[in-house]
Parts: structure tokens; sequence; C-alpha cells
């Protein structure tokens, strides 16, 4: 398999693409990193509040519970504590709720950034890369096989540009069904550079 050009401005576009490829997908899977760390922060929220209403709770029952002791008013007293201690609760289970929802939520956005991301990158980069290098080996085993340029110049009559092939003739079909030797190597010349590889 052949990975790059042997043409240097093609080459070096292709080495360009590959760095840029490779710290496009670094950058994705850092941010999503970075994105699965903020949001898990802000779950601190939820231990902080889960925290902080149990300890309401656990107050104003205390306080509920000494204050049923005094005589004769003790039990009017304690309500209001009862109702203040079932909103400790209520933020308690609040912030056990927004736990779950962080824990729940992080992974996916954080799989999300850089997942979507990089299959993009992999679709504009990766895949036009494979097909160069599988292109560029098939071109090379047909140089390598007896008949080879006219299949090449074939190849090039169903795949290039007619401005590109009536550069090399005005019929350059008529040319190659001839065997016209010198617009066979013409036309072989125009796969070979299209596909990277160079003849010899």
């Amino acid at each position: 398999m052949k990975i790059y050009s042997d043409f240097r401005v093609h080459r070096t576009r292709q080495v360009a693409s590959d760095i840029l490829g490779v710290a496009a997908i670094g950058f994705c899977m850092w941010l999503g990193v970075q994105l699965y760390q903020v949001v898990v922060m802000v779950g601190q929220f939820g231990v902080q509040l889960q925290g902080a209403g149990s300890q309401f709770e656990r107050a104003m029952a205390d306080a509920g519970n000494v204050l049923a002791r005094i005589p004769l008013v003790g039990v009017a007293i304690r309500s209001p504590f009862d109702g203040a201690s079932e909103a400790g609760g209520a933020l308690a289970d609040a912030g056990r709720s927004q736990q779950d929802a962080v824990h729940q939520l992080a992974p996916t956005l954080a799989v999300g950034v850089a997942v979507l991301p990089t299959l993009m990158v992999l679709a504009v980069w990766f895949v036009p890369r494979v097909r160069f290098a599988r292109r560029a080996g098939s071109v090379r085993k047909l140089l390598a096989i007896r008949g080879g340029a006219d299949l090449l110049a074939l190849r090039t009559l169903t795949s290039a540009k007619s401005s590109a092939l009536l550069a090399v003739d005005v019929d350059p079909v008529a040319a190659w069904r001839r065997g016209d030797t010198s617009v066979i190597a013409l036309l072989a010349q125009l796969e070979l550079r299209s596909s990277g590889v160079r003849d010899g």
C-alpha cells in the first residue's frame, strides 16, 4: 500500500492534511474530556445541595423534637419545624436528582463532542487518504504487468477530464484503439500522475 505521492507538491499537501487531521481528532478528544470534567464539576453543586438539605433536615427535626417537650405549647411549636425539616429533605432529594442527571449527561455530552466531530474529520480526511492509497497501489500493480500502460491509458480515458484528454490528442480514443504508443504513454502518464505514482 502506498501512503504518499511520489510528487513533492502532492506529497506535501498529504503530509499537511495528515497533520491537520490527527491534530483535529486530538483536539476533539481533548475537548470531550474537558467538557466531561466541567459537567462533573457542576455535579459537585448537587453534592453540596444534598449535604446542605440533609443537614437542614436534621437540624429542624432536632429542634422540633426539643421544642415538643415544652409543656402545653410543644406540639403546636413543633409543626413549623417539621415542615421545615421536610423542605430540607426535599432539598436533599433535589441534590441527589441533580447528581444523577449530571452522571448521565456528562458521558453523553463528552462522547458527542468527541466522537461526532471525529467522524466528520475521518470522512473528510481519512477516507480520501485511504482511497488514494488503494488507487496508488492498484496503479503500481498495473504498471508492473505486461500491457499495464494500455490499461492505465484506458483508465485515463474513462476518468480524466475531456480537456486533459484533448491536450494529449484530438481523438485519444481512436489513438488508443489503433495502439498509438506515444498517445498511450501520455495517457498512462496522466493516470500515474493523478494517482501519485512516478514511472520508474
